[in-house]
């Protein structure tokens, strides 16, 4: 049986919002140096580290955009991750070659926790899915044919650092292991 995922329209919805708004202001900077190389040089220090600091806060926007806001589709044999703008963009993994998933949990301010799997393969993270962004995500999560290692809570150091493959997914040894 073929799940499908689908999306949560408040937060990607305002995503897409947020990397209008930025993306426009980016390409007005752009823009300006381009049109005029000089009045980068004119520009005080702190002024090129605010504009510096807009582009990696568009960039960050980009990539939860492109990898996070991902539809779904799993099937007895593998799970495709699917681009949202550029549908011919897939990438899927056989269950075979993965080894286990994790949920972890992830705190936010105003709309309290949700749940992210992490699909791990060699220690390592290579997809995740999130409850922020996906409607029917227990029902993506009960469909995924590799082995429960349970939920873990994760410092936010060691989640960056997981999803960036800089390290290694940490092995809790408890007796609540699942």
């Amino acid at each position: 049986m073929t799940v499908r995922s689908r999306y949560r329209i408040i937060p990607v919805l305002l995503i897409l919002l947020s990397n209008l708004l930025l993306g426009g202001v980016c390409w007005l900077l752009l823009s300006i140096i381009l049109k005029d190389p000089e009045a980068l040089d004119d520009l005080a220090v702190g002024g090129k580290i605010f504009m510096g600091l807009i582009f990696l806060t568009e960039l960050m926007l980009l990539h939860i955009l492109m990898v996070g806001c991902r539809r779904i589709k799993t099937d007895s044999q593998r799970i495709v991750f699917i681009h949202p703008f550029f549908p011919f963009i897939r990438r899927s993994f056989k269950w075979k070659k993965l080894d286990y998933h994790l949920t972890v949990m992830e705190y936010a301010k105003y709309n309290g926790r949700h749940e992210t799997v992490w699909i791990i393969r060699r220690g390592r993270v290579k997809a995740c899915i999130s409850s922020l962004y996906i409607r029917n995500f227990m029902e993506i999560k009960d469909s995924l044919h590799i082995p429960d290692r349970g939920e873990r809570h994760i410092t936010w150091y060691k989640k960056t650092l997981c999803l960036l493959r800089l390290s290694k997914v940490p092995v809790f040894y408890s007796r609540y292991r699942s």
